[in-house]
């Protein structure tokens, strides 16, 4: 979803990164005017098995010191999409 949005064409008006995030070879800075304005949402699950992987709080803090505002939400639970949470960032 990022590298789309960075490389690509497409205005985004919201980016929500659920179970996922940022590529390692992409700098966020380089591409931080193809994001809006209230940067990247990071969504993970307390107990996804990709967790570790992703690593969340470490993207968060790399996109917010390349001076792309991030944001860290995790909810209870797997690699899923979660009803509650996902109803929660659209009543933002």
């Amino acid at each position: 979803l990022c590298r789309w949005i960075a490389l690509g064409t497409v205005q985004a008006d919201r980016v929500v990164a659920w179970a996922g995030g940022w590529p390692t070879d992409l700098d966020p800075g380089a591409h931080r005017d193809r994001f809006p304005s209230a940067g990247v949402e990071v969504v993970l699950g307390s107990r996804d098995r990709f967790a570790s992987w992703v690593d969340a709080e470490a993207q968060v803090e790399r996109l917010r010191a390349s001076g792309l505002p991030a944001t860290l939400t995790s909810f209870t639970g797997g690699h899923r999409l979660d009803w509650d949470t996902l109803t929660a960032l659209a009543a933002r």
